[in-house]
């Protein structure tokens, strides 16, 4: 046995999880050079908690010196279905906040319905992510043809009122409507992360 594989089984655990930690800083700082993806930020993340460098997220963050949030979301990110990275055509366009609104989406639809919406509309990268978004919560093709209407506040200011020509086909859609409007609102509404 030589000197060196010696020296490395007399090295006590916390040794070990000392020099793991080390690397994982250095990677993480080439992840931070190179802007990796919020997928990449998540998989290794990941790989530090499976092969327990750091014994939870939240240790993982103060570790690498990041945000709870930010570890978490990037989790997120790498645990999306394979379809639906796939609708968006490159792991650079699935973005923090596109993940956070995925996120939401899944709360809304569920994640086997979201992974079926997915394999219905493809591999999309021509459609702009707020168009996808979208697509991804109805099911339908982001190059559908749209259903004129408009939305307009009541007069006394409590209600939305929607005029369509097409309104009997608007209604009989009513929870599609509903789930879009919902997205839409806990999209532009700020996180409590």
């Amino acid at each position: 046995m030589s000197f060196e594989k010696e020296e490395n089984l007399m090295q006590s655990p916390d040794q070990v999880s000392l020099q793991s930690r080390e690397f994982a800083l250095g990677e993480h700082a080439v992840l931070r050079s190179e802007k990796a993806t919020a997928i990449a930020y998540g998989r290794f993340y990941l790989g530090l908690l499976e092969k327990d460098v750091w014994g939870s997220q939240s240790e993982l963050a103060a570790g690498l010196s990041v945000s709870k949030g930010h570890v978490s979301k990037a989790i997120k990110a790498a645990r999306l279905p394979g379809p639906v990275v796939q609708a968006f055509g490159a792991e650079s366009r699935v973005s923090f906040r596109v993940v956070e609104a995925l996120d939401e989406l899944i709360k809304v639809v569920g994640t086997e319905k979201l992974r079926e919406h997915a394999a219905q509309i493809g591999r999309r990268p021509d459609v702009p992510v707020s168009q996808l978004l979208q697509a991804l919560a109805v099911g339908e093709r982001p190059d559908y043809d749209r259903m004129p209407f408009r939305l307009s506040v009541a007069r006394n200011g409590r209600y939305i009122r929607i005029d369509s020509p097409e309104i009997a086909a608007l209604i009989s859609r009513l929870p599609e409507v509903q789930t879009a409007l919902d997205l839409a609102i806990r999209i532009t509404t700020p996180s409590s992360l």
